[in-house]
């Protein structure tokens, strides 16, 4: 499976919209500066999750994003899947039809390994784990936990 800048923000952007409260939107502005990551960048990464019916758009005066499906039974596993497409699975492990060298390649069990540990943990792991593990870092540290007056002053992730 690949994990790019896409699934990095857009993981960020579905646990900040999973954490507001039941019924109350998010706009993409607040969690763009929230996660400081580019509004427009944003705008490319929700499309997709709204597609697969993980998000809804919710348009007027408090519009924005709220959850489509329970972040109880959405699993990192699909979102990213959603973000990067099922073709982003490697061929050579076996997943996308078949590498034309598996015969002889010495490292496609190492590929197929790698592949699995990511899978069995982002099957596991569902959106509410990470808003909750999300609440506990924000508890510990003293910090409000609202999208209109925190915002991650930490540079964004590296690739």
């Amino acid at each position: 499976m690949r994990i790019t800048t896409k699934s990095k923000y857009g993981m960020r952007m579905i646990v900040e919209i999973a954490a507001q409260p039941e019924g109350k939107a998010a706009s993409l502005k607040s969690i763009a500066r929230k996660i400081n990551a580019s509004e427009k960048y944003l705008e490319q990464i929700v499309i997709p999750l709204t597609k697969a019916g993980y998000l809804k758009s919710l348009r007027g005066a408090n519009g924005g994003y709220v959850m489509g499906r329970s972040a109880e039974e959405l699993t990192a596993h699909m979102v990213i899947a959603a973000l990067e497409g099922e073709a982003s699975q490697r061929a050579c492990v076996g997943e996308i039809g078949g590498c034309p060298r598996a015969d002889t390649c010495s490292v496609i069990g190492l590929w197929q390994k790698i592949n699995q540990a990511i899978a069995s943990v982002t099957d596991t792991v569902t959106i509410a784990d990470l808003v909750r593990e999300r609440r506990e870092k924000y508890a510990a540290l003293g910090l409000e936990d609202s999208l209109d007056r925190v915002r991650d002053e930490k540079p964004a992730c590296n690739e």
